[in-house]
């Protein structure tokens, strides 16, 4: 039966045999009658006392059924786990453990991982925390809870890896209702979210606070950024390092070492909306046009994501994106790889065995096999992504090509009338690196002047399979795969 969550409180403990049900006087048990949200009272069997409600019957309706008590409340939650080996021979799952969550949890959400399970809890604002226990185990975990250091920071949004236990986590902040931020827990040591820590727990693998996510409205352009709200994160299914963020049905990927900016970002271009019908821009006659007036209103004609599910089935990937009123699958046995340079690039350098009355005849070849190196790869660069402004997200949607590096050789080996010093040396390897270096910065930060905007590049790839096919890369950002043409 239905109840308020401190009538299911109440039921629950006179269930469970925490509060006593029979009383010495009627008064006594009127008071627990207004507590569990019956009425009256009853003699007990025998004349021995009195219970709450009318009757045995009204209350036995309300105790006995503990399953009732329990799930039908968004505050109390009952979590069963069975053993489904055991349907193979029996036809029926065998209950391994029931877990009763008596907190409060915000969300209504049970985050489980392999071995572990959490929820959120508190008052709410600063006070809201993560609680974790072990699966199969009545005994809380070691670590019971993760809160926020700052009382100005409050945590709205968690995920357990249902790999190795580790634990993602979003936190808002008074100060800014534009960013979140993000840390990254191991189960093993959990430690207080602050934004000012981060901890190095193996070599190159860093937890505790791992950056800042901007928020971004990109498909539906009516929701308050203040107060932040409707948020969840979870791990991707098929990379440990990327996360999902779902913000008012708008759904962004990104990596949790690096979450500055999105991975990729949902966008209303290739959904297949109707366009919008507006006055003086419209140009079919409103009584024969196939499109209803303000069609594009509908929830089914605007982005609002249910889920976003990524699955991987013989080297093909599938990925499902459900919307109000829409399903969206797709496929691809071909998974490009998005390579600047190719793959498949001869290298000149290979390393020959020396002596010292050979250096000076082998070390300019040698130096000359790593110059070639670096300029094949320079030269073989297809396309340099650039920053655009895409759906209002700031992303690498633009494209443009590298441009010429000014060489002089002659700085990059030894002469025949130098010594083999350690000034020749210097010399020769610092012009090596600056040469090297400066490739890189055309890669990676491309000067603004430099940067020729295109509308569109053709890029050859190859697939799974070996084989080169051609992409054209939009300005828009997004690519289409065309067919028969290596060129």
């Amino acid at each position: 039966m239905a109840g308020t969550p401190e009538e299911l409180q109440v039921r629950l403990e006179l269930s469970q045999g925490t509060l006593p049900s029979v009383y010495n006087t009627p008064e006594e048990a009127a008071k627990v009658t207004n507590l569990i949200g019956c009425q009256g009272y009853h003699t007990h069997l025998g004349g021995s006392g009195y219970m709450p409600c009318a009757s045995m019957e009204s209350y036995n309706n309300l105790i006995n059924d503990a399953d009732m008590l329990v799930p039908k409340s968004p505050f109390f939650l009952s979590i069963k786990s069975y053993n489904a080996s055991s349907y193979i021979t029996t036809g029926k799952l065998q209950l391994k453990d029931k877990i009763t969550i008596t907190d409060t949890v915000i969300d209504g959400k049970i985050k489980i991982g392999n071995h572990l399970m959490g929820y959120l809890t508190g008052t709410g604002g600063s006070g809201t925390s993560i609680v974790l226990r072990y699966n199969n185990s009545n005994e809380p975990f070691t670590f019971t809870t993760i809160h926020t250091v700052s009382d100005s920071e409050q945590i709205i949004a968690f995920d357990i890896n249902d790999v190795d236990n580790s634990i993602i986590a979003v936190t808002s902040t008074k100060e800014s209702c534009r960013y979140l931020n993000l840390y990254r827990l191991d189960a093993s040591n959990i430690q207080a979210l602050d934004p000012s820590t981060t901890y190095e727990e193996e070599p190159g693998v860093k937890t505790g606070f791992m950056g800042t996510i901007t928020r971004y409205r990109t498909s539906v352009s009516d929701y308050p950024l203040c107060p932040v709200a409707n948020i969840d994160v979870k791990f991707s299914s098929h990379d440990s390092n990327v996360y999902v963020l779902t913000d008012n049905s708008n759904v962004i990927t990104s990596f949790i070492s690096n979450p500055g900016g999105p991975a990729s970002f949902a966008s209303r271009n290739s959904l297949l909306y109707p366009p919008k019908n507006v006055w003086s821009t419209f140009n079919e006659k409103s009584d024969r046009t196939q499109l209803k007036w303000n069609t594009d209103k509908l929830p089914s004609n605007t982005f609002n994501n249910i889920n976003f599910l990524h699955g991987e089935w013989e080297n093909e990937a599938y990925t499902l994106l459900h919307n109000v009123g829409r399903i969206y699958l797709s496929s691809s046995k071909r998974i490009l790889y998005n390579n600047l340079i190719p793959l498949d690039l001869v290298h000149n350098y290979n390393p020959v065995q020396g002596s010292e009355s050979s250096l000076g005849i082998s070390l300019n070849s040698e130096l000359q096999a790593i110059l070639k190196d670096a300029l094949n790869i320079f030269y073989n660069i297809n396309i340099i992504p650039v920053p655009k402004i895409v759906d209002g997200v700031y992303a690498l949607g633009g494209y443009t090509s590298p441009t010429n590096i000014p060489i002089n050789f002659r700085d990059m080996e030894f002469h025949e009338n130098e010594e083999v010093n350690y000034n020749t040396i210097w010399r020769v390897f610092s012009k090596i690196y600056e040469f090297q270096r400066s490739i890189m910065e055309k890669i990676i930060t491309p000067p603004t002047d430099d940067i020729t905007a295109v509308d569109s590049m053709l890029v050859n790839y190859r697939d799974n399979d070996g084989k080169v096919v051609q992409v054209e890369h939009k300005d828009d950002g997004s690519a289409i795969l065309r067919q028969g043409g290596a060129i």
